[in-house]
Formats: structure tokens, C-alpha cells, sequence
């Protein structure tokens, strides 16, 4: 799961053969944040070398669910990037304005033509519209569709 909040943002997964949640960032002080503000049951920070997320921490399920209880109940702002870049900068909420940008036009599920259909895959063109263009975003070519 990703987790773009107005104080950090945040891949949460599940490792296999692990009973307790990774919460992995690109930035280390999101989780400080995190930690400080709504998660002191947070493992302490490590940092792995050579991955896509190098800062993370693990938390029992339980812990990160009242965690998530308390964000939500301080949702006070009217828009969100805004927000973002109260607290973290126009820098930041420029970059979360990228991702809000990216899926801006994603069609609503393509409907299965028979129940033994699978799922599409990220990344297949056929759940775009015909007109999909490449937009590269930090180096990495997304399919963007326009109407």
C-alpha cells in the first residue's frame, strides 16, 4: 500500500514469512515523522543499500491500524497538496502533484468480457485509452493517456 499523507509518504507491505508490517520511505525523517507524531511502536529506522525505498522500519498490524485511526482523525485541511506544501514544501507537493497528475485521467476498470478474464497487468496499454503517450517522470516512461 502507498501512503501520501501531508507529513510523509510511505510503501507499506507485508515481507513473506513476516508477521509484522515494512513500512519503507525514500526520505528517513518521514519516518521520524511517523514515529514521532502517531507510531512510537515503530522499529527503529534501518537503512538498506541499493533499494528503491532505503529507509525502513517494521510494526506490528495492530499498531499501524490505531496508527492510521489517529491520521485520519487530523485530516482538518480543504486540499491536500496545498497542505503538503504548508508542511513540507512546494518541493514535495510538487512531486505528489506528479503522481496526482500521472493518474489524473485513469479510466474507471475495464469491464471482463467472460469471468475467467485476468487481471490486467501494470504497465499493459490495453486498460488506456488509444491515444496513451509516454510521459517520462524522473527518468521512468509512464503510459499517459489524454481525451
Amino acid at each position: 500500500m502507498w501512503l501520501f499523507t501531508s507529513f510523509g509518504f510511505f510503501s507499506i507491505v507485508q515481507k513473506a514469512g513476516m508477521p509484522h508490517l515494512t513500512i519503507r520511505t525514500r526520505v528517513k525523517a518521514d519516518l521520524d515523522r511517523l514515529r514521532e507524531r502517531y507510531l512510537p511502536e515503530l522499529g527503529p529506522t534501518t537503512g538498506k543499500v541499493g533499494t528503491d525505498y532505503p529507509w525502513r522500519a517494521v510494526v506490528p498490524h495492530a499498531a499501524l491500524a490505531a496508527a492510521m485511526g489517529k491520521i485520519v482523525m487530523d485530516v482538518s485541511y480543504p486540499n491536500f497538496k496545498n497542505e503538503v506544501a504548508a508542511k513540507q514544501g512546494k518541493a514535495r507537493a510538487a512531486r505528489y502533484h506528479q503522481v496526482w497528475d500521472v493518474i489524473f485521467d485513469m479510466p474507471e476498470d475495464p469491464k471482463p468480457t467472460r469471468k475467467t478474464t485476468p487481471a490486467k497487468e501494470v504497465g499493459d496499454d490495453t486498460v488506456w485509452s488509444a491515444s496513451a503517450t509516454t510521459t517520462p517522470v524522473h527518468g521512468v516512461a509512464l503510459n499517459r493517456a489524454y481525451s
